[in-house]
C-alpha cells in the first residue's frame, strides 16, 4: 500500500510543492517575485474571523492566555474543544497563477515553525544581511 507524500522545497527564488499519490504526481512551483499570500489559518485566526452581532464594536485586547472573541467575550468551553479536534489545513501558498496547500495534519505548534522557516527563507534573497 502505497502512502500520499508531500515534498516541499523552498528557494529564496521559489516554493516548489510536490505531491504523490500512488503513482500520481503533482507539482506547483511559484516563483518567489510572484508569490501574493502565504498563510497560515490557526484557531487564533479562525477565532478573530468570527463574526459577532452587528451592534457589539470589535476591540483589540492583549493576549492575556484566555482566547477572545473579537467582541471581547471569552471563547466558550465548547468551541474550544471543538477546535481541538478539528485539524488544521495546513498552510497556503497563493500566486496569480497556481494555489498549493501543505503541511496539513501537522500539530499548530509544527505548522507555525515550518510557516516561518518557509517565510524566512523566501525573503532572505530580498533583505541585506
Amino acid at each position: 500500500m502505497e502512502r500520499k507524500a508531500t515534498m516541499v522545497t523552498v528557494a529564496p527564488a521559489f516554493l516548489r510543492v510536490e505531491e504523490r499519490d500512488g503513482r500520481e504526481k503533482r507539482l506547483t512551483e511559484i516563483p518567489a517575485d510572484e508569490l501574493e499570500e502565504l498563510e497560515l489559518p490557526t484557531g487564533k485566526v479562525t477565532i478573530n474571523s468570527a463574526e459577532t452581532r452587528k451592534k457589539v464594536p470589535k476591540i483589540d485586547l492583549p493576549d492575556t492566555g484566555v482566547p477572545r472573541l473579537p467582541d471581547g467575550r471569552p471563547v466558550p468551553r465548547i468551541l474550544l474543544s471543538l477546535m481541538k479536534l478539528v485539524r488544521l489545513p495546513g498552510i497556503m501558498a497563493r500566486s496569480d497563477s497556481a494555489c498549493v496547500q501543505f503541511g496539513t495534519g501537522l500539530p499548530e505548534d509544527e505548522l507555525r515553525y515550518l510557516h516561518a522557516l518557509v517565510k524566512r527563507v523566501l525573503t532572505s534573497g530580498k533583505e541585506k544581511w
